[in-house]
């Protein structure tokens, strides 16, 4: 009976080896389950901080497309006060050509006129000097 007996103790044993194993291997894998706890709970935060980043990104585009619209009205309106500037540019320029010329033609009449006035002044002079 020597070897059931010791194939109980070995029994025995290998039972107890295999409970402090278990236990052991329990512990360890409560260990690692609350370690990925922690994980998932750290990736829900990212998550979370991902989802803030995205609202906040969408909430500039909005704010971009309003101020591209508002940009482009801008130019727009811009464009056409540039526009309206030119042609008052183009305007004075005639105006200034018109001017021009006609300072010129009243300049020349008034030196035909003065060329008139002393030519008859001269005459008058010279008939003056002869009479005296």
């Amino acid at each position: 009976m020597e070897d059931n007996e010791l194939v109980a103790l070995l029994d025995r044993k290998f039972a107890e080896s295999e409970e402090r194993m278990t236990a052991r291997m329990d512990a360890r894998f409560d260990q690692v389950d609350a370690r990925f706890e922690q994980v998932d709970t750290r990736f829900e935060q990212v998550d979370t901080r991902f989802e803030q980043v995205d609202t906040r990104f969408e909430q500039m585009d909005a704010k971009f497309d309003d101020h591209k619209i508002e940009v482009g009205a801008r130019l727009d309106q811009m464009h056409s006060d540039i526009k309206k500037i030119a042609e008052g540019v183009d305007n004075v320029g005639e105006k200034l050509e018109r001017f021009r010329k006609e300072t010129a033609r009243n300049f020349k009449d008034v030196k035909q006129t003065i060329g008139v006035a002393n030519a008859a002044l001269d005459s008058r002079l010279r008939k003056l000097e002869k009479v005296s």
